[in-house]
């Protein structure tokens, strides 16, 4: 079970807890903020900072909120909360997930509980946005649970039997009954000898590690009347497993990917079976690529295209051929001057993730433009061979590279983040930081 400590400092609203800055710069600029302890308050053990909204989870299994209440993602009937106000309903609360619109608890009796908005749009009960359930109600379809993780308004729950559920990933088109989903029964092959951890992912790409510290990724892509590229981070190609391949490829001559379902409300639900790296320990991922740390504490990295190219996937698409880039490596990481850490724990934003080591240090990632070129591509609408190419030129498009950098950060215990561009950091000694990064690369 997942266990976070987060003390972050309100900026935007008029609570104020108390708070020491001071600045830490390389070629941009990253902020850590030295936060003091809320007094009016038991002892907090998480929390969650949004735009305009935070969520406390304290000792005594209590949940604080105070902002802006606009989404419903404090979980009171007022609009906003200048001072920490109790959610009501909640007790013996262990975690607390921000899901992006939606909030979920989880309990010590393994019951789930989730407020916020978009909640019945979400559970397929009504196409209407925007709905707002201001209080927490419990999901009744979920019981006994030991692991569950959220985001990209997409949910993950495990139970004591090994069943794995999931909200949001819309398996089954038309059955509007069902609220929260049985993703892989227990008995399933393709989760062995069963489900270890959870770690929701970013966007479309979510990952599950077996109790054999071995992994695997449950996938969506979009229907593409409108020629995107798939955009997978993944793709082994049959019989092409050690070589690079600039084809691509539908999912049924992916190697070790399973059609999970061809009805979604998004395109396709695909299992992937990630066997490329074993003896995992950890994953953290963004959009562009993941991370896995090994059970001896070796980081790796998925470096392919998508990091390359970054927001502008068009570019994976060959000219000459209209086939989407799909090759790529794992490669471990290798910190800018120190030796070899020992990553135990890691959390990943938008733009970065931030490694704890078991010594207490705290290294981030970070995208870099190491170029800017021109790139044609090919217009994937209709990649019919015998049609003339429609040949597309993204102009002066940034070409992206990874690094990875130390934080003036040590003796650190716990790292969290709001998978945005908030992380933060406790020490052995209790004090806690917030340690941001701006959107300048």
């Amino acid at each position: 079970m997942k266990r976070k400590i987060i003390f972050i400092i309100v900026v935007v609203f008029a609570f104020c807890i108390g708070v020491t800055n001071f600045h830490q710069k390389t070629d941009h600029i990253v902020t850590i903020n030295k936060v003091k302890k809320v007094k009016t308050i038991p002892l907090i053990t998480q929390l969650i900072i949004g735009d305009n909204y935070n969520l406390a989870l304290c000792d005594n299994g209590t949940v604080w909120s105070w902002g802006n209440n606009t989404e419903g993602k404090l979980g009171i009937t007022a609009s906003s909360a200048t001072y920490p106000q109790k959610i009501e309903g909640l007790k013996n609360i262990v975690e607390v997930l921000d899901g992006e619109d939606i909030i979920f608890a989880l309990d010590n009796t393994g019951s789930v509980y989730t407020w916020g908005k978009n909640i019945k749009y979400l559970f397929r009960q009504t196409d209407a946005k925007d709905n707002i359930v201001q209080e927490p109600v419990k999901i009744e379809t979920l019981a006994n649970i030991t692991d569950i993780d959220a985001g990209s308004n997409r949910m993950f729950a495990l139970d004591c039997a090994g069943n794995l559920y999931s909200l949001g990933i819309y398996l089954y088109r038309g059955d509007e009954g069902n609220e929260v989903q049985l993703l892989i029964p227990a008995q399933s092959e393709l989760i062995a000898d069963g489900v270890e951890k959870i770690t929701a992912g970013a966007c479309y790409y979510h990952y599950f590690i077996r109790k054999d510290s071995t992994f695997f990724s449950i996938m969506e892509y979009l229907n593409n009347s409108d020629g995107a590229p798939y955009a997978f981070i993944f793709p082994n190609i049959k019989n092409q497993k050690d070589q690079l391949s600039d084809g691509y490829y539908m999912p049924e001559d992916v190697e070790d990917m399973k059609i999970l379902s061809e009805s979604t409300k998004e395109g396709v639900t695909v299992y992937y079976n990630i066997d490329r790296v074993k003896e995992i320990n950890a994953v953290s991922s963004d959009q562009y690529t993941v991370f896995v740390s090994k059970v001896d504490g070796t980081l790796m990295f998925w470096n392919s295209d998508r990091i390359k190219y970054h927001d502008n996937m068009f570019a994976l698409v060959n000219p000459e051929n209209g086939n989407e880039s799909v090759h790529g490596v794992f490669e471990e990481i290798h910190f800018h001057n120190a030796d070899k850490p020992h990553v135990i724990a890691m959390q990943s934003g938008k733009e970065h993730t931030i490694f704890l080591t078991e010594d207490g240090e705290v290294f981030y990632s970070r995208y870099v433009t190491c170029n800017v070129q021109d790139i044609d591509y090919y217009k994937r609408s209709n990649p019919d061979p015998s049609r003339i190419p429609s040949i597309r030129t993204v102009e002066d498009m940034e070409i992206k590279t990874i690094t990875f950098h130390k934080l003036k950060l040590k003796d650190i215990i716990q790292i969290d983040s709001d998978k945005k561009n908030n992380f933060s950091a406790i020490d052995s000694k209790g004090n806690c930081y917030h340690i941001q990064f701006s959107n300048k690369s």
